[in-house]
């Protein structure tokens, strides 16, 4: 197996991996762009340079560039409109400041006049792997300004720029953070490194300042602008709430009592009652494209200017035309086309013999019989389909959204042995969110601030079968075939020519255990009183994993049967919980809890890869046949787990005249003068990233675990979900594809480089 595992490790990406990876996207639904063949891993960009540095930026941006991100500020350019024509043109991005003397004349300009700020001390917190039960991200950044010899002046710029973007506050207002790389080249002038600029776009958390004799410090505290929606003041149910469908798209999106009906009729109550003139909307989506257009900016500013010129349309047209949304009759908010929408919407609530609903009371108007002035019982016959789900005051959107997934059909198909891909991927979901401002003054009285459109977007998330319920000392599927498909390896070992890794340290857990349900989901309340009613549940067996005998080499992991009670239990919902739910509920659980044996913390040489820009705000970028690479050159982290593989390497021979240990040099057939150690090597999950910005410096750590049990030699024939024939269908692919692949890195795609 360490040979082998070495193998693909040190293998290069050759036409028909490609054309396989490629095949593994389609089959599961994913809207890509080919971007051809190159040679996995990618090697850091900023490796092609003698010598590198980084250029901080900080500037303030409207709300058509919040609706457009991908031909306003990612392209380093905002909407500039007219307050009195009402004319809209492109101007260059509103700056604050921004390091290396770059661009002096476009500062934003106070009363007092134009002045330097200098940033340093960026730190970037991204969790990029799911989180708290919630299947949502966050990112959080720090950093310090300095204004010398004076004082509050920083405050006034952001003050300023917000005003002239359209703000009434800038405390409340999108800022942009922007990161720029430039390296030395062969001619010994600086020069920007295509595709390694970042654009972050954030909002103001706290700031405090301190003054000294010589000028102000600030310490900045601000988190990524969509983040927003997920904060107790927008997320957080003010109310108990009563939902219901039939399908997941009508519980939470289309129905007349959906989630999304219930919530904004709270939100216009608001209106109603005089304390805001236009009250925040939520919309919750479930896509089948995630990334943003190119040509939202003209459907935005089309909108947008016709309501301004002609008041046959209001500030939101434009970005509902964005989002694809039409109003409702139904239930009077805006919907998507049921066409569009992606196979979680589309599942039914599993209603029937096996599960028991909560059935609604009927409508009072069918009901209630006016002439006789009473209510008719036999008109209370409730849809056997629908399922009344029911959530307390202080829960959470997420929660609520979570809940009705859970209990719908679609895990019972995610679990199938059939559904999971060849590299092992479970199709799971997250919630990804975006926020826009609507453009009006009207609140400024009352708020203080404009109204906004809170998305919650529900989008397909690939999980490896190795995060969610294996069994007993049973090996995942799909490592073989996950090995080809990594954007990111590190080889460590002990000589000079390591270049990435400064430090890792690998922490042992005292054991990797899968908690599983302490009756196997068999002897719940719900399932003994279906069992009352004459009602077997036949899907009992899927709450067990089957596991193995030890190998010996192998790390083995344990499955203890003692959990009482899911994370996501007790939480809301409707209706009665079969074994699938159970088992729902525990892998959910595994996904966004779980741990490893094996914990990675691993500081390296900065690598522009890790910052996250794509799902910063609203906008999002293309992804790519390859899993874990957006066409921008970025991690893709919103559509599964993100992999890297970690080699370390120890040296097993000595130099018979010097006695010390030999890394290189001529070596006989068969004899090895270093070997992995594949009990710590291998494919690592990383959680989250840790960008450091300091004083020149460019450093990140990465925190993860090591996926279990890949030293085993062979997959488990059975495991999570039983026997399949996706063990043989891995092995036929690796014949097609050749086996092992030449050694080396020559050369990237030109879109990851710019060369």
């Amino acid at each position: 197996m360490a040979d082998s595992a070495t193998t693909m490790f040190n293998s290069a990406t050759s036409s028909d991996i490609a054309t396989s990876i490629s095949d593994f996207a389609k089959s599961i639904g994913t809207k890509f762009e080919d971007v051809g063949q190159i040679k996995l891993p990618l090697p850091n960009v900023l490796h092609d340079y003698a010598s590198y540095d980084y250029i901080i930026g900080f500037s303030v941006i409207t709300n058509d560039d919040l609706a457009a991100p991908d031909t306003t500020y990612m392209v380093n350019k905002s909407v500039l409109k007219n307050k009195d024509t009402g004319e809209s043109k492109m101007s260059d991005l509103r700056l604050i400041c921004k390091g290396a003397n770059s661009d002096p004349n476009n500062r934003v300009k106070t009363a007092y006049g134009k002045f330097d700020f200098f940033i340093d001390d960026l730190v970037i917190e991204s969790v990029i792997g799911l989180e708290r039960s919630n299947n949502t991200n966050t990112t959080n950044l720090t950093f310090t300004v300095t204004e010398p010899y004076s004082m509050g002046l920083f405050s006034i710029a952001c003050q300023q720029s917000a005003w002239e973007a359209g703000h009434p506050n800038w405390r409340s207002a999108p800022f942009l953070l922007t990161i720029d790389f430039r390296g030395n080249d062969e001619m010994g002038m600086m020069q920007l490194i295509p595709t390694a600029s970042r654009y972050i776009l954030v909002k103001f958390q706290e700031m405090s300042m301190t003054v000294n004799h010589t000028g102000s410090v600030y310490q900045c505290s601000v988190f990524a602008w969509n983040n927003a929606a997920l904060t107790t003041t927008n997320a957080t149910l003010k109310a108990d709430m009563s939902i219901k469908g039939s399908s997941v798209q009508e519980v939470l999106q289309t129905g007349e009592n959906s989630l999304q009906a219930v919530w904004n009729k709270r939100l216009q109550q608001l209106k109603e009652d005089k304390i805001v003139e236009v009250p925040d909307e939520i919309i919750i989506l479930f896509p089948d494209q995630v990334y943003s257009e190119e040509d939202a900016a003209d459907s935005a500013n089309t909108e947008q200017d016709a309501g301004a010129t002609t008041g046959s349309a209001s500030p939101q047209d434009g970005i509902y035309k964005i989002l694809g949304v039409t109003k409702s009759k139904k239930n009077n908010t805006q919907v998507q086309d049921p066409a569009k929408c992606n196979i979680i919407g589309q599942a039914v609530l599993g209603v029937g013999q096996d599960k028991k609903a909560d059935a609604p009371f009927g409508k009072d108007d069918v009901v209630y019989d006016e002439r006789l002035k009473v209510n008719v019982r036999a008109n209370n016959t409730p849809v056997p389909t629908e399922n009344d789900f029911r959530f307390r005051q202080d829960t959470s959107i997420p929660n609520a959204i979570n809940q009705v997934i859970i209990q719908s059909s679609f895990p019972q198909t995610a679990l199938d042995p059939a559904a999971m891909t060849a590299e092992g991927y479970v199709k799971w979901w997250r919630i990804d969110t975006q926020v826009y401002n609507v453009s009006t003054d009207a609140n400024n009285k009352s708020t203080g601030q404009q109204p906004k459109i809170l998305v919650y977007r529900v989008i397909p998330y690939n999980v490896h079968n190795s995060s969610g319920l294996p069994g007993a000392n049973a090996k995942p599927k799909g490592y073989d075939i996950l090995y080809y498909t990594i954007v990111k390896e590190y080889q460590y070992i002990y000589t000079g020519k390591n270049v990435d890794v400064l430090n890792f340290e690998i922490k042992l857990e005292n054991s990797f255990a899968v908690s599983m349900a302490a009756d196997a989901g068999k002897n719940s309340q719900d399932v003994k009183q279906a069992e009352q009613q004459g009602v077997a549940p036949h899907d009992a067996d899927i709450v067990k994993p089957e596991g193995e005998e030890p190998e010996e080499g192998a790390v083995g992991n344990t499955v203890n049967y003692n959990s009482t009670k899911s994370k996501t239990a007790n939480l809301g919902g409707g209706g009665s919980d079969t074994p699938v739910i159970t088992a729902a509920r525990l892998f959910h659980d595994s996904v966004t809890r779980g741990t490893d044996m094996m914990m990675l913390d691993m500081k390296i040489v900065g690598d522009p890869f890790f910052i996250a820009q794509s799902g910063m705000g609203n906008y999002t970028s293309k992804p790519t046949q390859y899993s874990n690479l957006n066409k921008d050159g970025s991690v893709n982290w919103q559509n599964g787990e993100v992999h890297i593989g970690v080699i370390f390497r120890t040296p097993i021979e000595l130099n018979q005249y010097s006695g010390m240990y030999q890394f290189e040099g001529e070596k006989q057939a068969g004899d090895k003068l270093t070997t992995p150690i594949m009990q710590y090597s291998g494919l690592f999950r990383i959680n989250q990233v840790t960008s450091t910005f300091k004083t020149g410096q460019f450093e990140q750590r990465l925190f993860g675990q090591r996926l279990p049990l890949q030293e085993k030699e062979k997959e488990s024939e059975v495991g999570m979900f039983g026997t399949s024939s996706l063990g043989k269908s891995a092995d036929k692919l690796l014949k097609t594809v050749g086996g092992a692949l030449s050694d080396g890195l020559d050369s990237v795609a030109t879109f990851v480089t710019g060369g």
